[in-house]
């Protein structure tokens, strides 16, 4: 209410202070060669311009309305920027959380992992990529058979060929409390006990995919329907039983990890031989 009343003020101010600029105006000799007549002569208008100009805007603000079309703009304007900014913030929340649903679980230990949820789940395939799998593979007999009950289920595996010397040594390093021959032993068992589970499950052992990869493998995954991966850390310094820690990922949730983890298997099964079994 003030500011109108302010406003309505100027108005009046701007009116009252033309009227005698006019009437100066008028009475000055048009033709004086007095400068500083002159000067006032054309400083006059500009000033009776301005001073005409205040009533004339304020009576198309206020009166016709375009301060309320103004106005409006202006808060559409705002409105379009505050939802660009909701917007960004919305993205940015999305991706976040895009972030946590892509990890599923963390294990601090390899065996607190709920392998047998993730077996039970699978209806597909089971990608493996490990140095061999001995104990795993008797922990979760009971998950890999109903596996291979369900119709069309294929296992993959690949594992560093242990007819190579420098693949055979460098295992042989990291599992120093245990022989070579009964490290080939193992990786060849690897095979043999997926072999006895199809058996029991009345399932056809071509559906057993077992590739020997010729070099040195420096990380192990397991991959569950194309869609849940585990991801777990091949120890330097392995004491007494495997304890390494795992991270679950949902495929997914990312194109770009599942296209990368998809190419990695493709690669390591098209440059391995496979078991003749």
């Amino acid at each position: 209410m003030k500011k109108d009343i302010a406003e309505r003020l100027k108005v009046l101010l701007a009116v009252l202070t033309s009227i005698p600029l006019i009437l100066v105006y008028q009475q000055i000799d048009q033709t004086t060669e007095n400068k500083l007549l002159l000067l006032i002569l054309n400083t006059i208008p500009s000033l009776i311009a301005v001073l005409v100009g205040i009533p004339v805007l304020y009576f198309l603000f206020k009166i016709i309305g375009l301060e309320e079309l103004y106005n409006r703009r202006n808060s559409v304007k705002q409105q379009s920027k505050l939802e660009k900014e909701i917007s960004l913030v919305r993205s940015y929340i999305e991706d976040r959380m895009s972030g946590l649903e892509l990890v599923k679980n963390f294990e601090e230990e390899f065996y607190d992992c709920d392998w047998e949820g993730l077996i039970n789940s699978s209806n597909s395939t089971i990608d493996i990529v490990v140095y061999y799998f001995d104990s795993w593979i008797n922990r979760n007999r009971r998950s890999l058979v109903d596996f291979f009950r369900k119709s069309d289920t294929i296992i993959n595996v690949v594992v560093s060929d242990p007819e190579i010397a420098e693949n055979l040594n460098e295992i042989s390093r990291l599992y120093s409390d245990s022989s070579k021959d009964l490290l080939k032993s193992k990786i060849d068992g690897t095979y043999v006990k997926l072999v006895s589970i199809a058996n029991e499950a009345g399932a056809d052992i071509s559906r057993i995919k077992f590739y020997y990869y010729p070099h040195f493998l420096n990380y192990s995954f397991q991959v569950f329907d194309k869609s849940k991966i585990v991801i777990s850390f091949f120890e330097m310094f392995r004491k007494d039983y495997l304890v390494s820690p795992t991270l679950v990922l949902n495929l997914d949730k990312s194109a770009k990890l599942k296209k990368f983890f998809l190419k990695e298997m493709n690669g390591l099964i098209d440059n391995s031989r496979r078991h003749s079994g």
